[in-house]
């Protein structure tokens, strides 16, 4: 929900959406942000922030899998 909000208003900083202001989304509207440890870099948890980093991330089936999902729920694939 909090990415949608920022997405469909286009809140983007250097031309690129960014996780902090869907955290502001949410503690606007009374949720809690907190931290949680869910793995080690390069396993489980995996940075976006450049070209190489997308790519190591594609790298993983299943990370594409989750690509394609996000894509079409946004409305940027066709659904099959």
């Amino acid at each position: 929900m909090s990415f949608l909000y920022t997405f469909h208003r286009d809140l983007r900083s250097n031309n690129e959406f960014y996780v902090a202001p869907t955290y502001n989304y949410l503690i606007e509207n009374g949720f809690s942000v907190e931290t949680m440890l869910i793995g080690d870099h390069g396993v489980a948890v995996h940075g976006l922030g450049t070209p190489k980093d997308l790519g190591d991330f594609l790298c993983h089936e299943q990370s594409i899998q989750v690509a394609v999902n996000f894509k079409t729920k946004l409305g940027l694939l066709p659904k099959k």
